[in-house]
């Protein structure tokens, strides 16, 4: 027959186990000796090393007494002690004031969903997410306020929950290998950005208020379906490396010259036959990358006597 044990009782039994006294381990042992192993904590058994099956228990059941300055937590489906279930471990993590970086690492071919808990890791400063099988995020993401980076990449996102609003804090957003069509407009509320990463996406344009972000100092846009420049891009004056390489750009505005302080232009693999004269006169351009557009050779050579003291790379 099964054994059972109430919530609270295995609770007390966990307690017991990462007390870190020797009589109380004494006591949890002879408690399990007597009415057997409860299957709650099964599989925290088979973990070999004693500290880390004490750490995992800690962490599912946030007994923060036995870890209180655990400042990062990582989910990994190959390492047993960090294979633990999301909402649950969530619910525990919620207690650990100290937590500040959380990442989810999926690499089996499983859908992973983020359960509407992770709401309640209000403390988080960084979040990262490595998985090929996450489709959507919970709109709940949106309460984690403390927020200053976040990066879910090589994931199968179409869209972003307009509850994104609330990362008032966020400085570096990295949606990398997704596939979204759009961006919300609320985005635009994320005025601390100063680092954002949508490479390998299916945009084709920025939202409106897009240029309201000000504080933006690296874009990389580079492998979209961009038909035209994005005109949001020009009122981005803090900007020192835009990446705008593999889509299908025919043509750079002469107005990008008000990007007095961008250093580097990534613009290979787009459809560019040239590029506006008046790009000489930025001040703090060093490079620009044209490799595979269609500049024939001899106007290659025309543009680099033009451009002297702009590296350019065909």
């Amino acid at each position: 027959m099964p054994v059972h044990y109430t919530p609270e009782e295995v609770l007390n039994l966990v307690k017991l186990i990462c007390n870190g006294q020797p009589e109380n381990e004494a006591l949890a042992e002879q408690i399990i000796q007597g009415r057997g192993l409860p299957k709650a904590l099964e599989y925290f058994m088979q973990i070999e090393s004693d500290a880390l099956r004490k750490k995992a228990m800690c962490v599912r059941y946030g007994l923060v007494e036995a870890f209180p300055h655990l400042r990062e937590w990582n989910f990994n489906p190959y390492l047993k002690h960090y294979n633990l279930p999301l909402r649950e471990s969530f619910i525990g993590l919620q207690h650990f004031e100290s937590l500040e970086r959380l990442m989810i690492n999926q690499y089996r071919n499983e859908v992973l969903t983020l359960p509407p808990e992770i709401g309640l890791l209000t403390q988080l400063t960084a979040l990262a997410v490595l998985t090929s099988q996450l489709f959507e995020l919970p709109q709940e993401i949106g309460q984690l306020r403390n927020l200053i980076e976040i990066s879910i990449t090589y994931c199968r996102l179409t869209e972003l929950p307009p509850q994104i609003a609330q990362w008032q804090k966020l400085k570096s957003l990295n949606l990398k290998y997704n596939k979204l069509h759009r961006l919300p407009p609320e985005v635009s509320e994320l005025g601390l950005l100063q680092r954002v990463s949508l490479f390998h996406n299916q945009l084709q344009g920025l939202p409106d208020g897009f240029e309201k972000l000000k504080k933006i100092e690296k874009l990389y846009l580079g492998g979209n379906q961009f038909k035209v420049f994005p005109k949001q891009v020009l009122a981005l004056t803090n900007l020192t490396e835009l990446n705008l390489y593999d889509n299908q750009l025919s043509e750079i505005p002469a107005e990008i010259v008000q990007l007095t302080k961008l250093q580097y232009l990534y613009l290979h693999s787009n459809q560019l036959t040239s590029l506006p004269k008046i790009i000489q006169r930025m001040p703090s351009l060093k490079a620009i990358h044209l490799k595979n557009n269609p500049i024939a050779p001899l106007h290659q050579e025309k543009l680099t006597r033009q451009f002297a003291g702009i590296i350019l790379k065909f």
